[in-house]
């Protein structure tokens, strides 16, 4: 098959011979005297026979400078057919000319230009033309230079414009293939979510599905209208829901949908919980408002917080079997030690904690069945004796440890709040102030006010936090490397939980501390005549 140089070396010699054939037809019908000088007939056999030539010559095997000899040669043939015509076929040398401007350099157009004025220089001065044929040779010469030139500047124009479309359209196919790229990526993602997701368009067409979204309800993604292989209930072995109040038809409506909770009953006969919302995507440059609906499949997460309260169930009855055994034998303990003081002073103490534990365990079962559901029972609490007792109870076990435990308490702390939280807060405190502070340390507490507040600091001499520690003592579950490596056990809830009640009570806690010298814990919490409930 031809190349485009081939071809448009056939289409521009074709041409010139098909004006030559045209013009030899003419001399024979009208001039057949002419050829009988012969140039005229040798020069059209030669641009005939050149054609012949261009025809079969494989072009595409050679350069440029071969290829510019076919314009040069026609120059040639056509000076030689008007040498001895008698009339004017200058004309005919326009065809090289074009194809010279069209197609090759300033050079090679020159030459070619050239050419022709010296041939016609020539046949002046052969034949002693008059000036009446000079000026016809210099306007004939002069039109063939300025199509040329103008040849030559319209040819590298379209050139130059090829050239750029031909960039344009490269830089167009590369955003193409880039967002072709970026929308396969998306779409991966897309399909990649743990999430069933579905586009919607403002007029509730479902635009795209996310292959979660197609497994969890085993839906057909080619009519997505058609019933999927599962069924949505409002509660687990509830009632179906009816089809016009299913969360995807809702959503189609136009709802909004916000953590909707459903039971689905798949394909496979296992049931899943599922949290439905929706989400608004504002209109973009090439599409319109569309909105994202999402199915969070939370069967784990239920299942999760059933085990918890099931957890929190056994183990608050086993907590309280031998706990009512210790309370009830410190009662019957307490009615015999009369003439013992002391004694009853410990068994009263005994019988405090095993009150409070009690209490504790109550809570620990409301909290896993959903939070703390009871409202405080807000009072005016004495700080100043809630501080006595806690450390009152704490004495043995800092004694045990040869742990010196000082306090320095101002009277009259008198603050609003529960004083059964602000127990718990006080006793979590010291008690991890203590278990952290090895034998021959100390533990100190100080209270005071302080700008119409109540400011306890509680100081011990232990082990303390490294500083990359400090900022993560309140998250739950969390333990400080100093505390891990020490090998005393614990669960890291305890400073979350004193946080979350003296925020409760409009207070705020703060910690100092180093690793090797110690920790320093300090609460504030408004007094009485500066606080406000709201």
């Amino acid at each position: 098959m031809a190349g485009a140089r081939t071809r448009s070396i056939w289409q521009s010699q074709l041409l010139l011979c098909a004006v030559v054939l045209v013009v030899v037809l003419v001399m024979l019908v009208l001039q057949p005297a002419q050829f009988s000088t012969g140039t005229f007939a040798i020069g059209a056999g030669g641009a005939i026979g050149l054609t012949v030539v261009t025809l079969v010559f494989p072009w595409h095997r050679v350069g440029r400078p071969i290829v510019v000899l076919v314009p040069f040669l026609d120059i040639l043939a056509i000076g030689v057919m008007q040498w001895d015509a008698g009339f004017a076929l200058d004309f005919l040398w326009a065809f090289p000319v074009v194809w010279l401007g069209s197609f090759f350099s300033i050079w090679a157009i020159m030459l070619g230009v050239g050419g022709i004025g010296a041939t016609m220089l020539l046949s002046a001065m052969l034949t002693d033309a008059d000036s009446r044929t000079m000026v016809a040779y210099i306007v004939v010469f002069l039109s063939l230079a300025f199509l040329a030139l103008a040849t030559s500047i319209s040819a590298r124009q379209t050139r130059a414009f090829k050239q750029l479309l031909r960039r344009q359209t490269a830089k167009l196919q590369d955003s193409l293939h880039g967002v072709s790229a970026q929308r396969r990526r998306v779409s991966q993602m897309f399909n990649a979510l743990d999430i069933g997701v579905a586009r919607l368009s403002a007029r509730g067409q479902v635009l795209a599905l996310n292959e979660t979204l197609v497994r969890l309800y085993g839906l057909d993604p080619e009519d997505i209208d058609q019933p999927g292989a599962a069924v949505e209930y409002d509660e687990q072995g509830g009632t179906a829901i009816p089809q016009s109040r299913r969360p995807l038809t809702r959503a189609r409506r136009g709802e909004t949908l916000d953590d909707e909770r459903v039971w689905l009953f798949d394909g496979e006969g296992e049931w899943r919980a599922l949290s439905v919302s929706t989400r608004v995507l504002p209109a973009g440059l090439d599409e319109d408002t569309t909105i994202l609906y999402l199915v969070h499949d939370v069967t784990a997460l239920i299942e999760s917080e059933r085990a918890r309260e099931k957890l929190a169930t056994v183990v608050s009855h086993e907590l309280r079997n031998p706990l009512t055994v210790i309370a009830g034998h410190t009662e019957l303990a307490l009615d015999d030690v009369d003439d013992a003081p002391q004694l009853a002073e410990h068994l009263r103490v005994i019988s405090g904690a095993a009150t409070r534990m009690d209490a504790l365990i109550a809570e620990l079962l409301t909290y896993a069945r959903g939070g703390f559901s009871a409202e405080p029972v807000w009072s005016a609490v004495d700080l100043t004796e809630l501080l006595r007792l806690s450390l009152e109870s704490f004495a043995p076990t800092a004694e045990a440890r040869g742990v010196r435990l000082t306090a320095d308490i101002e009277s009259g702390l008198l603050v609003d709040g529960d004083a059964f939280r602000l127990r718990q807060v006080i006793d979590n405190v010291l008690s991890n102030a203590i278990k952290y502070t090895g034998a021959d340390g100390s533990v100190r507490l100080v209270a005071r006010t302080v700008e119409h507040s109540a400011l306890i600091e509680v100081s011990d001499t232990g082990m303390g936090i490294d500083a990359d520690d400090l900022g993560h003592v309140f998250e739950p579950y969390f333990r400080a490397r100093s505390a891990q490596d020490s090998g005393v056990g614990g669960t890291g809830l305890g400073m979350g939980i004193v946080r979350e009640i003296l925020v409760a009570h409009r207070g705020e806690i703060g910690l100092e501390s180093t690793v090797g010298k110690g920790t320093l814990v300090r609460m504030r919490i408004p007094l009485s005549d500066a606080w406000v409930l709201i």
